[in-house]
């Protein structure tokens, strides 16, 4: 085997090495990742219930169609349902 292969294949594995040798900061990591997508999903659920709700004040008055206000409905939804799967992803770490 060349000596550079091995040096390569040497360096290539010094992150998963690295990685492997740290499980504190690992988890550390993943509990700001968890924590930061918890911060997200409640940012984007606040927005689309905001939408939600706009759009059903213009349906009302006869500004948009029908399909708006349910289609924004629909995102919050999706929304709560994914805050809800992080903060259940947090709670059991």
């Amino acid at each position: 085997m060349d000596p550079r292969e091995a040096q390569f294949a040497a360096e290539q594995a010094k992150p998963n090495l690295m990685w492997a040798r740290k499980p504190p900061e690992r988890g550390k990591a993943n509990l700001i990742a968890t924590r930061a997508s918890v911060v997200r999903s409640r940012a984007i659920l606040d927005n689309t219930v905001s939408n939600r709700k706009r759009f059903e004040a213009l349906f009302a008055e006869g500004a948009v169609a029908a399909n708006q206000p349910d289609a924004a409905a629909m995102e919050a939804d999706v929304a709560q349902a994914s805050l809800s799967v992080g903060l259940t992803h947090r709670s059991s770490r």
